[in-house]
C-alpha cells in the first residue's frame, strides 16, 4: 500500500511544481517511504512522472520518512 501512497505524493507534488513554477529552477522536497525508494521500478516511475509533468529530475529532492 505504501508504494501507492508514495507514487501519489510524487505525482501530486510534481504537478504542483509544474503548475506554479514551470520555467524556473526551483526544487521541491518530497517525503517517501524508505522501503518504496528501494523497491523495483521506483526510479523509473519517478523519472516517468518527471517527464510527464515537464519537471527536470534534478529539481526533485527525496526525503526518506523515518521508521521505514
Amino acid at each position: 500500500m505504501s508504494a501507492t501512497v508514495s507514487d501519489t505524493v510524487i505525482r501530486e507534488s510534481l504537478q504542483f511544481l509544474a503548475s506554479l513554477y514551470p520555467e524556473t529552477d526551483i526544487s521541491i522536497s518530497i517525503n517517501v517511504f524508505g522501503m518504496d525508494a528501494v523497491a523495483n521500478g521506483f526510479r523509473e516511475r519517478l523519472i516517468d512522472n518527471c517527464a510527464l509533468f515537464g519537471v527536470a529530475p534534478q529539481r526533485v529532492i527525496l526525503e526518506l520518512s523515518e521508521g521505514t
